[in-house]
Formats: C-alpha cells, structure tokens, sequence
C-alpha cells in the first residue's frame, strides 16, 4: 500500500477512535450532574469541533505538495502539524473553499466565547474515576500505538 494512503487510513481510523472516545467521556461526565449538563454538552460539542475542524483541515492538507513531502512518523505529528503549525494563509484558503469549515470556526469561536474555565471541573475528575471512561481510555491508547506502529512500518517501506 502506498505510504500516502497509509497515512490518510490511520488519520481517519484516529478521527473515528477519538469521537468515539469523546461519546463516551461524554457519557460518564454527565452521570450524577444533572446541573451541568448544559455546560457538559458545550464542552463537548467544542470537542467534537475541534475534531471536526482537525478532519476538514487534514482533507485540505492530503491535496497539498507538502502533504506528499512530510514526515508522518506518527498520529501526534500529524494532529500537530494541523493544530500548531496551520499556518494563517491555509486557514484563510479554507474558509474561503469551504463553507461548512467556516461554519466550524465560528461555531468554534462562539462556544469559547460561552465557556467559564474550570466549570465542569468536578464532572471531568468524576469521569476520570468510571470505569467506563478507564476502559475507553485504554483503547483509544492502544489504538493510537496500533496507528503508530502502521505509520512506522510505512514509513520505512
């Protein structure tokens, strides 16, 4: 398999382990808040927009030279080549291509705007201590050293 669908396949399997995750961690933060939820859901659905301005950003990567020309050692080097070293004129060209990427943004921009630091703190420690939320929190570690290792091996190919 060439490396460059290698890559784009364990990207996207990522993507999908993350939402995933984010279900769950989802879940197990709302068990006994009732009072929170709303603020719950929002950090959540910030989450999930963020993924989704990940995917949409990786899809406008993959169609670039310097796609085919990086080095994609692992999971974490492309999530941070799409987070911290996204540079201004690739988000500028991506809002204006597309629409539902700018649609994001906003949305984005308007959740941060919403949300108090440190307002959900006690749900998160409470899910970090389900049992549920442990055992999702071992797969996705392991599923991301599976993807690792399938970027690895491409890479050496």
């Amino acid at each position: 398999m060439e490396k460059s669908t290698v890559v784009r396949d364990v990207f996207r399997q990522y993507l999908e382990s993350k939402r995933a995750f984010l279900t769950v961690a989802e879940r197990c933060t709302i068990k006994g808040w009732p009072d929170y939820k709303a603020a719950i859901l929002d950090s959540y659905r910030l989450q999930f927009l963020f993924n989704e301005r990940e995917s949409l950003r990786f899809e406008c990567l993959i169609e670039t030279d310097d796609f085919c020309t990086g080095s994609w050692a692992s999971v974490s080097s492309i999530s941070r080549r799409l987070d911290r070293h996204w540079t201004d004129r690739e988000e500028r060209e991506l809002v204006r291509r597309v629409r539902h990427y700018k649609e994001v943004v906003d949305e984005i921009a308007a959740l941060q705007k919403k949300l108090v630091a440190g307002a959900i703190h006690e749900p998160l420690e409470a899910a970090r201590r389900d049992p549920e939320y442990g055992t999702a929190l071992l797969a996705i570690q392991e599923e991301l050293r599976t993807l690792d290792a399938r970027l690895a091996s491409a890479a050496s190919q």
